[in-house]
């Protein structure tokens, strides 16, 4: 496929017809052929009709125009095909991206957190930008009692320019980890009740 594509550039106008189906290729295509089909009437078919001169310069022209529209083809052609395989990659991490969401969401429902944990790291070194996948990597974390790393991750995440439609999402996380911590410093700011001494004689009653 790509061979064929790259002999389009031998005749002007064919690669934009073929490849983006252009009028203006269509055009230039049949008037080229027009044109070659004069040049060989009037050549070696009816030589009376131009003189020898005439036929000349239409050769030359003919030739000076195939040679610019090559290069513009071949151009053409080679912006085609990278941006097809641009389009192709695209696709690939699109399809990879989704694959390891999917197998997250399974192994989290599962409570699976080391192969969910796995899965979501894979997906955001897809895409770095895949706030789902750190949202859920956040509640992993949050799940497993990791909640330094959850505020880590989190801070990353406000950091990012896509992050405007999962504001709930993430002040909901933040008031999460910010209540954990609340019952903390709670639990540690509670004295611990002094130990009584067997020995020590109890109160006497009045």
């Amino acid at each position: 496929m790509q061979r064929a594509t790259w002999i389009t550039c031998c005749w002007p106008g064919l690669p934009q017809l073929w490849l983006r189906g252009q009028w203006r290729g269509l055009v230039t295509a049949l008037a080229f052929a027009v044109l070659v089909n004069l040049g060989l009437a009037a050549t070696f078919i009816w030589p009376q009709w131009w003189p020898a001169g005439w036929c000349q310069v239409l050769w030359g022209g003919l030739g000076l125009t195939w040679c610019i529209t090559a290069i513009h083809s071949c151009r053409f052609v080679a912006g085609w095909t990278n941006s097809m395989t641009i389009s192709t990659d695209r696709d690939w991490t699109r399809q990879n991206e989704d694959d390891y969401f999917s197998r997250a969401q399974a192994h989290y429902l599962k409570q699976n957190w080391f192969e969910a944990e796995q899965c979501l790291s894979s997906a955001v070194s897809v895409n770095a930008h895949d706030v789902d996948a750190f949202l859920m990597l956040i509640s992993l974390f949050r799940h497993t009692g990791r909640h330094q790393e959850a505020k880590e991750v989190l801070q990353h995440v406000n950091t990012l320019e896509t992050n405007g439609k999962w504001n709930w999402e993430l002040k909901r996380e933040q008031e999460l980890l910010d209540s954990f911590e609340s019952l903390v410093e709670e639990e540690s700011a509670i004295p611990a009740n002094p130990s009584v001494d067997p020995l020590q004689p109890l109160p006497r009653a009045a």
